[in-house]
């Protein structure tokens, strides 16, 4: 019987799409390290919460490789499949098969960054995300980092339900933050970024700014229909190339980096 987000999985990317999603995953985990107040700790404790195709966890252990801090990467998802598969990258991951709402995982050291991928805007309300968050503190160390990575709902319009059907809260600059605040976390900063970019400084406002001008000519129902003729892939089949260049390239999403 097969599980939720299979398909996910299954729908295997090509060789560039990978390259460019392991990049931009590597220079997230640069960041974050980077981030962290005690980043002069050689060995990081990190939590993959929705590990999807493994990019996230890759990314670490590749990072441990080419740095002298060491990663310890851990995971958790409902989806027993994702768990195994990102095995692949490192034989030594500890993984927890569960559910959000019941974040009852008790490791052996508390983490320094909790990451959360395409996952929040799954809850079906903002009490399960200020229910999460609290959930999370639980299990990381002061002035570690609980980090967000979301759709913008604002900018995508009805564009967040259109891209997944499992999509729920439509997640906002404004509501997430408010979560944090509630929890008691003031230290919080939110990035705007377009798609999936891979610019070394994906966050510098410049360089956001000139990318969403030059990409708000696009558009992939346009597209799409001046290569009716010769393109036979129609928009809802998961491999339709202009609407996947819509997900790298154009939609907006928000990464908060909030400190315990």
């Amino acid at each position: 019987m097969s599980e939720l987000y299979d398909i996910f999985l299954e729908n295997s990317h090509t060789a560039r799409q990978e390259k460019i999603l392991l990049n931009f995953n590597y220079r997230i985990v640069e960041r974050l390290v980077k981030n962290l107040n005690h980043s002069s700790k050689n060995n990081i404790e990190i939590l993959e919460i929705g590990v999807g195709k493994g990019y996230f966890a890759k990314a670490c252990n590749t990072y441990s490789e080419r740095n002298d801090k060491k990663i310890n990467f851990s995971a958790l998802d409902r989806n027993k499949a994702m768990l195994d598969n990102i095995k692949k990258y490192n034989k030594a991951i500890k993984t927890y098969q569960g559910e959000l709402q019941n974040l009852t995982i008790k490791p052996k050291n508390k983490f320094d960054i909790v990451y959360c991928a395409f996952v929040v805007e799954h809850l079906s309300s903002g009490q399960e995300i200020y229910e999460l968050i609290n959930n999370i503190k639980k299990i990381l160390n002061d002035g570690g980092l609980i980090v967000f990575f979301t759709p913008n709902a604002l900018s995508q319009k009805f564009e967040f339900y259109n891209i997944d059907y499992t999509h729920q809260y439509p997640t906002t600059a404004r509501n997430v933050a408010m979560a944090f605040y509630d929890c008691g976390i003031n230290d919080v900063t939110c990035l705007k970024v377009n798609g999936l970019c891979t610019y070394k400084n994906f966050d510098n406002p410049f360089l956001r700014i000139l990318h969403k001008f030059i990409f708000s000519f696009y558009s992939y129902k346009l597209f799409a229909f001046l290569a009716s003729p010769f393109y036979k892939v129609p928009l809802y089949r998961l491999n339709n190339f202009f609407y996947q260049a819509y997900c790298f390239f154009k939609e907006e999403n928000l990464m908060f980096i909030a400190r315990k």
